[in-house]
Order: structure tokens, then C-alpha cells, then sequence
């Protein structure tokens, strides 16, 4: 792990920033994983990857996974009442 003290990435003009690919093997960060970047004091951000949570509001569960998305129960609940 100690090669990933430094990376440089760009970000494209939609604001994506793609991670290295030897990085996401290290910390298992798959497609569809939820990070998360903290300010830290003196301006510097914090990655961290998160563990499961609502795919809408963030919330860590109980989550119910839907067609691949983990849900908490109170977006199940506004999910459902859309539906007409």
C-alpha cells in the first residue's frame, strides 16, 4: 500500500474522477461503490470508502437491495408510494 502515498488524477469535464485501477484492486473499490470525500483542516480531502448504504439518501441501513441498489426502508416506503 505504500505506492499509493501519492496519485495524480484528472478530472474530466463532467467532474468524474477515475481512481487507478491498482488502487481499486488494493481497497476493493468495485463499480457502483459508494466513496465518500471528507474536508480535513488545512483543505485536504479524505477518500473513504463507505460501507453499504442507501443508494438515495445515504442512510446505513437496514437496507433492502433492489434490482442491485440497497435501499433503506423509508426510501422502500417513498419508492412505493409513487407507484400508482
Amino acid at each position: 500500500m505504500e505506492s499509493f502515498r501519492h496519485s495524480l488524477c484528472k478530472v474530466d469535464k463532467r467532474g468524474g474522477i477515475v481512481l487507478p485501477l491498482a488502487l481499486r484492486r488494493a481497497f476493493d473499490i468495485a463499480p457502483n461503490t459508494h466513496v465518500e470525500f471528507i474536508l480535513q483542516e488545512g483543505g485536504s480531502f479524505l477518500l473513504q470508502k463507505r460501507s453499504c448504504a442507501c443508494f438515495f439518501c445515504g442512510s446505513p441501513g437496514p437496507l433492502t437491495k433492489i434490482h442491485g441498489i440497497s435501499l433503506c426502508q423509508s426510501c422502500c416506503t417513498q419508492a412505493g408510494s409513487l407507484e400508482g
